[in-house]
């Protein structure tokens, strides 16, 4: 197995991560001066990471913001190569989801999944996805709805990233129309960096 680490200049994740990056015995490819194997590899952004089979099959990529994200690439990498199996969805991800009032709000988060789930009659997605890999890595759909049911696939932690979303789910837990008002500075700021890492 063969592990690929994308890095960018001015990346300071980048730079953290670079000392582990070489200890797992990765090949390091700068964006610029290694623009073309970023382009071949369809790196959304740095820090990056991909595991390949000696053929040269993915088994495993995603964005990385830390160290344990990182070591998880070459894990899951070895995990799961029986038979090449799909890779495991990594990264960061932002979606469009639009509740009862249908408003587009954004929800933002990790994901680190090997499962496809893939929606039945009469069940919705939670969102559209804006940037990451959602339910399949191909749909653009992100998570399911049915009925008072909700599954995602993102974390990170989702709720504290959210605190729209958090809102959300108590009033409808509890059937209130409206929540006491909070200071959600410290959470809007968490939400900003969420998107920000998820660049939407």
């Amino acid at each position: 197995m063969k592990l690929a680490f994308f890095t960018a200049e001015g990346c300071r994740l980048c730079r953290a991560l670079l000392p582990q990056a070489e200890r797992l015995g990765a090949v390091i490819f700068d964006e610029v001066a290694d623009a073309a194997a970023w382009t071949a590899a369809d790196v959304p952004g740095a820090p990056f990471a991909i595991a390949l089979a000696a053929d040269g099959t993915v088994l495993a990529k995603g964005t990385v913001n830390t160290r344990r994200q990182l070591a998880s690439v070459p894990a899951t990498a070895r995990a799961g190569d029986g038979a090449h199996p799909e890779p495991r969805l990594i990264g960061n991800v932002a979606i469009e989801v639009r509740l009862e009032d249908g408003e587009p709000r954004v929800l933002a988060g990790f994901e680190n999944h090997g499962g496809r789930t893939h929606l039945g009659a009469g069940e919705q997605p939670l969102g559209r996805v804006l940037k990451g890999h959602g339910n399949t890595g191909s749909s653009g759909a992100e998570g399911v709805r049915w009925g008072s049911v909700i599954g995602t696939y993102l974390h990170g932690p989702l709720l504290p990233k959210n605190a729209w979303f958090a809102d959300w789910l108590i009033r409808t837990a509890l059937g209130l129309d409206e929540l006491a008002a909070l200071d959600d500075t410290l959470e809007d700021a968490a939400h900003a960096e969420a998107r920000r890492a998820a660049r939407v």
